[in-house]
């Protein structure tokens, strides 16, 4: 018991310096030490050895995905792709649907490829030009780019090539595909209760007398000259072709999901395809390789320091306590697959990083339990991946924290709607997985 107390204490503390905004890289080690301290472990020991293996096993796995996606996603940006799309989507839909094309463009960017954590800097610029001219006001901006990008572009549309869709493989021996009559019904009501919320707020809030407002009013007649010098690039610059902009991403999910090529190779052949049909983007390309290698070991070492620390916390007495009531538990193994996740990926603030510590730990009880409740694999799966993106949606969740900063809006002005959008909906939508697959459809 005083293992356990050691596990909860340490996870609020983590969750209090996650919020704070403090690196998790140096946080993780400290909760480290309190949950060792607890359970009578040596501190020095439990973090040279088992929490070490969890952050470099995760790195090792998962380093290439993240560093490719991010820069498929720098190369999306550099060569005016995700702007041509964006604007493509205006041009058939209008200006006034602003909140509906900043939505799309991050949806198809992120079920295309694009590491989530990088697709706030792609459609910034497209978003700040269309929240602009449709005076929508700015605390939406995060909430409108996650709606495409943290929702089931994510964790719930079949065939998504994000980690949070791939990691269920490992354990369930599935594919990309893995139950796709609920995966596809699932998005559509996880997209569209997004949208929904976003639009019935935005009226609110300029009923309201709320408007647009620029990151710094101070400057002249309140515009923020770096978005005004953005518009004027795209408006210049002659953009892509739209239809030849989306050959990339149809040819990593073509390759990862039809001909079953691995997701490393399926990226390359996106971003090969991206730079051959901007041959005179090269040398940009080349020369913002730095700054988006750089971007994404930040995110994946801050998720592996999560999933570091929750590989130590699995060889406690409190986790096995733990376990043995998850395993003890006689209600439905989805229900125990869905709280399990839920719970990990809340006390994280990380999707990923929650469901990895769920899979690893208690994969194999899921697995067991289910199959023997009549459930296939690919269900657990799909289950396993929808639930990673519910409650991970705290204040403390780094992708939180990093769309409001970026988009130059408080956690007081935006997270309630961020919450609404990426925790409410995929609850709502699990729910109805849930249901569907208790009934017998996959």
């Amino acid at each position: 018991m005083i293992s356990l107390i050691g596990i909860i204490l340490a996870l609020g503390l983590l969750i209090y310096f996650a919020f704070k905004g403090k690196s998790l890289i140096w946080a993780a080690p400290i909760c480290v030490f309190v949950v060792a301290i607890f359970s009578k472990i040596n501190p020095l020991s439990a973090y040279t050895s088992e929490y070490m293996k969890g952050f470099t096993d995760f790195i090792l796995s998962w380093l290439p995905v993240f560093m490719l996606s991010t820069i498929f996603g720098m190369v999306m940006e550099v060569t005016n792709i995700a702007a041509s799309i964006s604007y493509a989507i205006c041009g058939k839909i209008g200006q006034k649907h602003a909140i509906l094309i900043v939505a799309l463009s991050s949806y198809i960017l992120t079920y295309g490829g694009v590491n989530c954590w990088v697709v706030i800097f792609t459609v910034f610029p497209i978003a700040t030009a269309l929240f602009r001219e449709a005076d929508i006001p700015r605390r939406l901006m995060p909430a409108t780019i996650a709606a495409g990008t943290f929702t089931s572009a994510m964790t719930t549309i079949v065939g998504t090539p994000q980690i949070h869709n791939l990691m269920p493989i490992k354990y369930f021996g599935t594919t990309p595909m893995a139950a796709p009559k609920i995966g596809i019904i699932c998005a559509i009501i996880e997209f569209g209760g997004a949208l929904l919320w976003l639009t019935y707020r935005s009226k609110k809030l300029k009923a309201k007398g709320e408007h647009y407002t620029e990151i710094n009013p101070s400057k002249t007649n309140g515009d923020n000259n770096d978005n005004i010098n953005i518009d004027n690039k795209l408006e210049k610059e002659k953009l892509p072709n739209p239809i030849l902009s989306l050959v990339p991403f149809a040819a990593l999910l073509i390759s990862l999901n039809l001909f079953k090529i691995n997701i490393i190779i399926s990226i390359l052949i996106g971003i090969f395809l991206a730079i051959i049909l901007n041959l005179k983007k090269c040398n940009q390309i080349i020369n913002s390789l730095n700054d988006s290698s750089l971007n994404s070991i930040k995110a994946i070492v801050n998720t592996a320091s999560v999933v570091g620390f929750g590989f130590v916390v699995k060889f406690t007495a409190g986790f096995a306590l733990l376990r043995t009531l998850v395993t003890s538990i006689n209600g439905d193994p989805l229900l125990v697959e869905t709280i399990s996740i839920n719970i990990l990926a809340a006390a994280s603030g990380s999707a990923s990083g929650g469901l990895q510590i769920a899979l690893d730990s208690l994969g194999d009880v899921f697995l067991k339990n289910g199959v023997a409740a009549g459930y296939s694999p690919q269900v657990l799966h799909r289950i396993a991946a929808m639930s990673s993106g519910c409650l991970n949606t705290m204040p403390h969740d780094g992708a939180v924290v990093t769309f409001l900063a970026y988009c130059g809006v408080t956690h007081r002005e935006g997270f309630y709607d961020i919450f609404w959008v990426n925790g409410v909906a995929p609850s709502f939508a699990l729910i109805i997985g849930l249901i569907m697959a208790m009934n017998g459809v996959v």
